[in-house]
């Protein structure tokens, strides 16, 4: 009897024409969304007033905050650790918990003195001890992923709820002073270098693991889910506290699954179609022009406008995996079949 994480992870065989067929569709989602794309995906948040705007084009401003600020936003993040789960076969629905705690930890730190660099080094250990607790459950235990991760992200959203204020723990912008290397957004820049660092980090261990993997050198199974969740946690508690740099107050989720973007963008992405060595890379340089596509279908409510934003993310998830399904169907490398003089 399979692991029902065995079933979800994706085939180890590789096929060109899956994989291209699986860029091209995230190609063309993406033109059809930019194309369709009024210009606006969403206005400054209230610690960026558009005032601020010194020395800077309007439309170059515009241009910053809607495409590379939305690319590299905190949903790559979470979009990141929730691809990196899939890819092992595991669905990680404590991403939003994760965030929530790392924002709070982050917070309570900068407000207690402790400077920004090592408060978001501990909003990172904070999501990584979610996500290694959700490792050792799924990975050691075989416990299945999809009723761990929400009951762990319930359990850290009661102890929030139950310790920290309804209203969220706000910090001053001056933490952040910093980070402030255009006129405006103030923060825009630096929360884009510290979520592309981040990024980068995970892609260079992705390129790490698969030249080691080309050399013979892989990670047992259990290790692998344990490493994947584990970097999904401590991702998504990095992204919590880079929404502080954003809004200056931690996110205080109100339910286990939030904002659906994330997981939309990582099956965009090809996180649970694309199969073989290096295409979790592929899937990780996918991500930030699915996560765009993905923020843009959720902000226009598109195909179907009087949806919720969580009803139009999950109609993106299902007809996106729909078509991959009947794609690799269609074009998954066939093994030749045996012959019964072979057999006998």
């Amino acid at each position: 009897m399979l692991w029902l994480e065995d079933r979800l992870r994706p085939a180890a065989a590789p096929s060109w024409k899956r994989d291209s067929l699986g860029v091209g569709l995230l190609l063309v989602v993406f033109i059809a969304m930019v194309s369709s794309w009024g210009g606006n995906l969403g206005s400054p948040t209230p610690a960026q007033p558009p005032q601020t705007v010194q020395h800077i084009d309007a439309g170059q401003v515009q241009y910053l905050v809607n495409v590379p600020g939305q690319m590299a936003s905190i949903y790559l993040l979470l979009a990141l650790g929730f691809a990196l789960a899939l890819r092992c076969g595991a669905v990680d629905l404590s991403i939003w918990a994760a965030a929530g705690a790392g924002g709070v930890v982050a917070a309570s730190l900068i407000n207690a003195g402790v400077g920004a660099a090592w408060s978001f080094a501990a909003s990172c250990g904070a999501g990584l001890a979610l996500g290694a607790f959700n490792g050792a459950m799924v990975g050691l235990l075989r416990l299945p992923s999809v009723l761990v991760t929400p009951v762990a992200g319930a359990g850290v959203l009661w102890l929030m709820q139950s310790s920290v204020d309804p209203k969220g723990v706000a910090v001053s912008a001056e933490a952040f002073r910093g980070l402030a290397i255009l006129p405006y957004p103030p923060m825009l820049a630096g929360r884009m270098l510290v979520v592309a660092g981040a990024y980068s980090l995970v892609m260079v261990v992705m390129v790490i693991l698969d030249t080691a993997a080309g050399r013979g050198v892989r990670l047992g199974r259990r290790t692998e889910l344990f490493a994947a969740l584990a970097a999904s946690g401590a991702l998504s508690g990095l992204a919590g506290a880079c929404w502080l740099i954003d809004c200056n107050q931690a996110p205080f989720p109100s339910a286990v699954i939030g904002d659906l973007r994330a997981p939309a963008a990582a099956v965009l992405a090809g996180a649970i179609y694309f199969s073989g060595r290096s295409r979790t890379l592929l899937t990780g340089i996918a991500l930030p022009p699915a996560l765009l596509a993905a923020t843009i279908w959720r902000q226009q409510a598109w195909l179907v406008s009087s949806l919720s934003p969580a009803w139009n993310m999950t109609l993106l998830m299902v007809a996106v995996l729909t078509v991959q399904l009947l794609l690799g169907r269609l074009f998954a490398t066939r093994r030749p079949a045996k012959s019964h003089a072979a057999g006998a």
